[in-house]
């Protein structure tokens, strides 16, 4: 596939995931609205997000287990500015830095902005109170941040190192996290189904962003280890 074949590709995909994000948000909003949440708080896609909450239930061990998969998730954050920083000392210039590390970190700023925005607007609150409180549950922010992180860490290694076991590794990384972290965020009963899957749509969106992003403007010369 060429370069514009395959930036264009990615495009496409980006466009799927953002349009799959704005319809199922507007089905949470507005679709099946009941008062089943704490308090009398409602819900959206309520009948569908009962029944999953009802035959899961909660589970403490699988909460714990989801943030131990952020962690690790953002180990690769730390990675990545790791990097960074080595090509900045190594090349003493910012512009030498490579482009995909700069993208990678604007997305991390969009990434972050969005986990602080999650907390500011309630669509939905939590299956369970929080020490007593109503909590944001809309998306899942633990979602949303391991596949935005692993699955850009995915796309941004072949663009970064010419070793293909690399990219093979980083791949299988990243569907393992991706896998785990909805497993374990979907039996911990720590939100409703919906705000799960509109957390991994959040996250693939702003992944597929990023690569859409590098294909578009490559790095023209000065990759790290090419």
């Amino acid at each position: 596939m060429s370069y514009r074949a395959s930036a264009k590709s990615m495009l496409m995909v980006t466009v799927a995931f953002l349009v799959l994000s704005v319809v199922a948000t507007a089905m949470v909003v507005l679709v099946d609205v009941q008062p089943i949440g704490q308090m009398g708080t409602t819900v959206g896609l309520a009948s569908l997000n009962d029944a999953v909450w009802k035959a899961l239930g909660a589970n403490a061990l699988c909460d714990k287990l989801s943030d131990v998969v952020l962690v690790l998730s953002l180990l690769l954050v730390v990675a990545f500015g790791v990097l960074g920083v080595v090509q900045l000392v190594q090349r003493k210039s910012l512009a030498k830095v490579d482009r995909t590390l700069w993208l990678l970190l604007a997305l991390y700023v969009v990434m972050l902005v969005a986990y602080v925005g999650c907390d500011m607007v309630a669509v939905n609150y939590a299956p369970q109170l929080d020490a007593g409180q109503l909590k944001p549950s809309f998306p899942s922010s633990h979602v949303m941040c391991v596949v935005a992180v692993a699955v850009s860490s995915a796309i941004a290694v072949p663009h970064l190192f010419a070793d293909e076991r690399l990219s093979k590794i980083a791949t299988v990384l990243a569907v393992a996290l991706v896998v785990l972290v909805l497993v374990t965020r979907m039996a911990s009963g720590a939100h409703w189904c919906s705000d799960i899957l509109c957390g991994a749509l959040y996250g693939f969106t702003m992944a597929f962003a990023f690569g859409t992003a590098c294909n578009y403007f490559p790095v023209k010369s000065g990759r790290h280890a090419r």
